[in-house]
This record gives structure tokens, C-alpha cells and sequence, in this order.
């Protein structure tokens, strides 16, 4: 039993995945289901892809606003040579802008609609 738990920390320890600051990793691995407050508006998530380009991953989501109909795209890049950045676009109709990583929360609470 115990050589079974040093096996199994020893793969956690040498897993290849992204290290970065915690605010990017709640960001990175919000899934379907979670609230996000962007500009100090509530989203929920609707979908979501994941994808890697070389040395950039992509993960982008696909938003509906809490209260309404709106629908909006935040997308999330982040260069594997340098984890310290992640680039967050935002995209709601034909109006594309940045944002900074705090005009967005992710928060940990899960919502069925």
C-alpha cells in the first residue's frame, strides 16, 4: 500500500501540465457549467475548447449572460516559454478588446439553466 502511494505522487510530481499562477488556472480550467464575472457582469459558461498551437494554448469560451440573452467568446492564450501572461481577448458581436486579468473571476459555484 504505501509503495502504491509513492508510486502514484512520483506520476503527480513528473506529470507534463501547464504551471501557472493560480488565478490563470482557475481561469484555464473553467468547464461548462461555471459562473464567470467579466467587467463585473455575471456569465455563465455554455462551451468550451481547448486547443495547444505550438507553444501557445488556446482556450476559449462560449458565454450567455446571467440575466439575459446576450452572448459572448473569452478567449484565454498563454505561452508555454512564459506562464507569468495570459492574454484575454473578449469578443461580443463585431466588438473585440482586451481585458486585464482583473475584469475576470471565475467563480467556483456550478449553475444548471
Amino acid at each position: 500500500m504505501f509503495r502504491q502511494c509513492c508510486h502514484l505522487i512520483r506520476q503527480w510530481l513528473v506529470a507534463d501540465r501547464v504551471r501557472c499562477a493560480p488565478g490563470y488556472g482557475r481561469l484555464l480550467g473553467m468547464t461548462v457549467g461555471n459562473r464567470v464575472l467579466v467587467r463585473d457582469r455575471l456569465w455563465n459558461v455554455m462551451a468550451c475548447s481547448r486547443k495547444q498551437v505550438f507553444e501557445t494554448v488556446i482556450v476559449e469560451y462560449q458565454l450567455r449572460e446571467y440575466d439575459g440573452d446576450l452572448i459572448a467568446r473569452l478567449v484565454a492564450s498563454m505561452e508555454l516559454s512564459d506562464v507569468t501572461k495570459c492574454e484575454l481577448r473578449w469578443c461580443q458581436g463585431a466588438i473585440e478588446s482586451e481585458l486585464f486579468e482583473e475584469d475576470v473571476v471565475p467563480l467556483r459555484s456550478q449553475t444548471t439553466l
